[in-house]
């Protein structure tokens, strides 16, 4: 009998969730409980005052399970975010890109988000000479391609690759984020980093909103 695998989803969380997030992840456990009976699923909420700490501890929990599998999704993205944004949206269909993601069987991968300002560009980076560049939808192929990294919002990683790495695997982000702190080490390990460009989740933007007299009520 092939042995149930064991995938540890890790949310680094800060104070304020937007309520459409919460809906939208309570759909996607559903969905999992549901169309993917399986693997057995484990969940870890790890509040982040710093993002580093937060994401040392949610591999640490998911090794202690002994898991094979770890997600990690931000507490700012939306999965079904066509249906958010008043378009139809595509059902149950959308939760089923984790399933998408664990077919590929590879080391490292994950699928397309947006920055939430600047340019907007994919959260998906290529090498540019010592360092990285934040590609293109240009660059993009609509399917698995590997990069040299995948935005940290939202990974599917293999947890063997924790065994060969360094630690502690994530450090304080004075010089890289997490996500390019462990894509790189991963590399270097020998491991592979691809992103799946024909699967997409929003990211929920942040509005300075200033209260005052005027609008207060």
């Amino acid at each position: 009998m092939k042995k149930r695998e064991k995938i540890f989803i890790g949310i680094p969380c800060y104070q304020n969730v937007a309520a459409q997030t919460l809906e939208d992840y309570m759909r996607f456990a559903y969905h999992m409980g549901r169309r993917m009976p399986e693997y057995d699923f484990y969940l870890g909420v790890k509040t982040k005052t710093e993002q580093f700490r937060a994401r040392n501890a949610i591999v640490q929990y998911a090794r202690d399970i002994g898991s094979d599998w770890l997600l990690m999704i931000d507490d700012d993205h939306i999965i079904n975010y066509e249906e958010d944004s008043g378009k139809p949206g595509k059902g149950a269909d959308c939760y089923g890109f984790l399933q998408k993601l664990l077919d590929h069987d590879v080391d490292i991968v994950g699928p397309t988000y947006y920055q939430r300002g600047g340019q907007a560009k994919p959260v998906v980076m290529d090498k540019m000479g010592a360092g990285f560049k934040f590609m293109n939808d240009s660059d993009l192929t609509g399917g698995l391609q590997e990069v040299a990294v995948q935005g940290g919002g939202c990974i599917l990683i293999k947890m063997h690759i924790f065994d060969k790495l360094k630690q502690p695997w994530f450090e304080p982000e004075h010089t890289y984020g997490t996500d390019i702190q462990l894509c790189k080490a991963a590399k270097e390990a020998g491991f592979k980093v691809y992103t799946d460009s024909s699967l997409e989740l929003g990211h929920v933007y942040e509005q300075r909103v200033v209260i005052s007299s005027k609008n207060k009520n």
